[in-house]
């Protein structure tokens, strides 16, 4: 019986946990929103982020709460790196969005494309290789950076800033 307590408290702590999501959306940062994916290398700074999600992505959830204290810290001038934020279903939708960049191969190794556009420096979308949301793209001197893919890597990334 006392068993039995211990496991429906503990099952039931899960569950109020898991409800617990961020209560701020991405539409109170309109200021950081990247107007078209066409401008994704157009932006006027030197160096600067792109991060590409999608409203019904669970693993771009995961990240809205170090993503949204990282552009209150902008906001405020803690900060001074911007991040631009674009859902990749907004404006043509998700498949023409996606259409933009660079196509890969059939079986391709993720870490070797990362590795191609590191070196190539891409400038243009059709140059740069998407995989999946959330991404965050690092842009300097208008050419592709780095690449930080998946809630792990951008939380990590985010909570180094």
């Amino acid at each position: 019986m006392k068993k039995s307590v211990i496991l429906i408290s503990f099952l039931f702590l899960m569950l109020v946990s898991c409800g617990q999501n961020e209560t701020r959306s991405y539409s109170e940062y309109s200021d950081f929103f990247l107007d078209d994916i066409d401008n994704f290398y157009q932006i006027e700074e030197e160096h600067y982020f792109i991060d590409l999600y999608q409203i019904e992505c669970s693993h771009c959830e995961n990240v809205k709460t170090n993503l949204f204290n990282y552009l209150d810290e902008l906001e405020s001038g803690e900060k001074s790196l911007k991040i631009f934020l674009f859902d990749l279903n907004s404006g043509d939708g998700g498949i023409p969005n996606r259409n933009k960049f660079k196509v890969k191969g059939e079986n391709y190794d993720r870490n070797i494309l990362i590795r191609e556009m590191e070196q190539a420096k891409p400038k243009t979308l059709n140059e740069t290789y998407y995989f999946g949301t959330p991404s965050l793209y690092e842009i300097k001197d208008g050419k592709f950076e780095n690449l930080y893919l998946g809630e792990n890597e951008i939380n990590g990334f985010l909570n180094s800033l």
